[in-house]
Parts: C-alpha cells; sequence; structure tokens
C-alpha cells in the first residue's frame, strides 16, 4: 500500500509540474522567440514542453518496474518456502506426530 502511494504521489508531482509548464507556454504569445540564435516558433516551443513529459514520468516509470521486479520476487521466494515446508510436512512420518501427541 505505501509503494502505490509513493507512485501516486510521483505522478502527481509530475503531472502538476508538467501542466504548469503547459500552463506557461499557453499564455505566450504567438510569435517567434530568439533562442540561441535561431528563432523558435511558439508552436515549436509547446511542441518541445509536451515532449518533456516523457522525463516528468521517466522516473515513475522506474518506480513502477522495480515494484513489479520485486514483487515477482517476492512471490517466487513465498512459493519456495511455502512449498519447501509444506512437502517436508507431507513427508514426515505419521509416527513423529503420535510421538508429538504422548509426549503431553
Amino acid at each position: 500500500m505505501v509503494f502505490h502511494t509513493y507512485l501516486n504521489k510521483i505522478c502527481c508531482d509530475a503531472k502538476s509540474a508538467f501542466e504548469e509548464r503547459r500552463r506557461i507556454f499557453k499564455s505566450t504569445t504567438p510569435i517567434s522567440v530568439m533562442t540561441s540564435g535561431s528563432a523558435v516558433s511558439n508552436g515549436d516551443q509547446r511542441k518541445i514542453a509536451f515532449d518533456e513529459e516523457e522525463d516528468y514520468l521517466a522516473h515513475a516509470r522506474y518506480i513502477n518496474h522495480v515494484g513489479k521486479v520485486g514483487f515477482v520476487i517476492a512471490i517466487v521466494i513465498f512459493n519456495l518456502v511455502f512449498w519447501a515446508v509444506a512437502l517436508s510436512e507431507f513427508f514426515t512420518a505419521a509416527e513423529h506426530y503420535l510421538d508429538l501427541y504422548d509426549a503431553y
């Protein structure tokens, strides 16, 4: 549950930062802007801003991938331990349990 809450926080932070950036770029005038000696139109600026959304969600995707791998590893370890105990109890002779009952 904590993992999903953390992942939700990362995604919400990324979304709010992206929305803020989009709001800033929407408010600019449609004339071209000079940047580093070359003209970049307002449409190109918006495209650049929207392309950077991938950068905002990269950390969230990484954390999600780590969570999925961790979940699979936890399930495999649980199953190995569970079946090891289950099979050891299955193959234990009935006399072992009868001796335990006589001890009490």
